[in-house]
């Protein structure tokens, strides 16, 4: 987790240079990869014809990292946010809302990551 911290200032800052002024974007800023860059082979299909198992990305097999209701996940969140704000960028997008990888759970707990949001408005 705290490798990832220091790359994201500098993925920003090169990103910035390369903007030339126009205004970045980020996210989203998440523990787990969207979708891996690195594959050596395609996706298996899904062969449920059903909506039983759900549409949306939270149903993808190991897409919801365990860590990201922790309190490492709430620090880490913080620690993110510090490093992404440099000069250039506008926004950054963190993590889903609610839900199974939601910074609230889908019964309405909220996380450490949401306290850590919370906290840094």
């Amino acid at each position: 987790m705290t490798e990832s911290v220091r790359m994201q200032r500098e993925v920003v800052r090169c990103a910035s240079r390369l903007a030339a002024g126009r205004p970045l974007h980020v996210g989203p800023v998440t523990l787990r990869p969207r979708f891996n860059a690195v594959a050596t082979s395609a996706r298996r299909p899904v062969t449920d014809p059903t909506a039983a198992g759900g549409y949306g990305p939270e149903t993808v097999p190991d897409a919801t990292d365990p860590a990201q209701h922790g309190a490492e996940a709430g620090v880490w969140t913080a620690a993110s946010v510090a490093a992404l704000t440099v000069p250039g960028v506008a926004s950054i997008t963190l993590a889903e809302a609610w839900g199974r990888r939601g910074v609230v759970t889908g019964d309405g707990v909220r996380t450490p990551t949401a306290l850590a949001i919370e906290m840094l408005r």
